[in-house]
């Protein structure tokens, strides 16, 4: 197919055109990802962060006021760690 498809175009265009089963998907996936940038429109968010020996970051949170109220709600409180996750190298 792609030697087939390189001999067409070139002919077709009158300059040597490489098309192929690699250099066409991943120029499509380049073509696709700077059309995301170009499209990319910031979100303002909130996280919610617990000191509890070490520091505990929530999810993002879209709605300030809904952050204020969980901050609210865990402030003196005891807390019941059921999971950690690591993300990063700190040293």
């Amino acid at each position: 197919m792609g030697i087939n498809a390189s001999r067409l175009f070139s002919l077709i265009y009158g300059t040597t055109l490489n098309v192929g089963r690699v250099m066409t998907p991943t120029l499509a996936l380049i073509v696709q990802r700077e059309e995301a940038i170009a499209h990319f429109q910031p979100e303002s968010f909130s996280t919610v962060q617990i000191s509890c020996g070490f520091l505990a970051t929530s999810d993002r949170i879209s709605d300030p006021a809904e952050a204020r109220r969980m901050a609210a709600a865990c402030s003196m409180k005891e807390a019941f760690v059921r999971d950690v996750v690591k993300k990063g190298c700190t040293t």
